[in-house]
């Protein structure tokens, strides 16, 4: 009976250590189990924080763009109100040219009569001067003409003394 004993202890202590190798599995498969859950955790936990960086860079980054945007319309707003002021110094420019323009206009015609004026005395002047060289050869001729004679007196006047 001593013997029978053994075997159901041996049959014991192999249930005993199939169970304890089984239970190792099975701690084994959770312990892995457990590694494979903790390690989706942090690639979970990784993937939040990295997440969280790309929204928080892709917010700066459209804060940025929107902050040039908005500059780019205050300069485009600046030229603008520029252009307009230069606009309106042209205009004035222009009305002051346009009113000096119709001065000048307004004198020049009422020069305009002694303007005629001066261009007939000047084509009197032309006349006037073609005259008096008229007048010069003729007084030249003239002169010749009594200084001849007055040589031919004087011939006479000597011959008869």
């Amino acid at each position: 009976t001593e013997m029978e004993p053994e075997p159901v202890q041996e049959q014991q202590q192999e249930q005993t250590v199939e169970n304890g190798a089984e239970a190792a599995k099975e701690q084994e498969k959770a312990t892995k189990r457990a590694e494979r859950l903790e390690l989706r955790e942090r690639d979970q936990e990784i993937l939040v924080e990295n997440t969280q960086v790309l929204f928080d860079n892709l917010s700066k980054y459209l804060q940025g763009e929107l902050k040039s945007t908005s500059g780019d319309y205050k300069l485009l707003q600046q030229m603008n109100v520029v252009t307009k002021d230069k606009y309106v110094e042209m205009t004035g420019v222009v009305t002051g040219l346009t009113k000096n323009m119709e001065v000048i206009q307004k004198k020049y015609q009422d020069f305009q009569p002694y303007l005629k004026q001066i261009d007939e005395i000047e084509s009197g002047v032309g006349e006037l001067e073609q005259t008096v060289l008229l007048l010069d050869e003729y007084t030249k001729r003239l002169e010749a003409k009594f200084m001849y004679i007055r040589q031919q007196q004087m011939l006479q006047q000597r011959q008869h003394q």
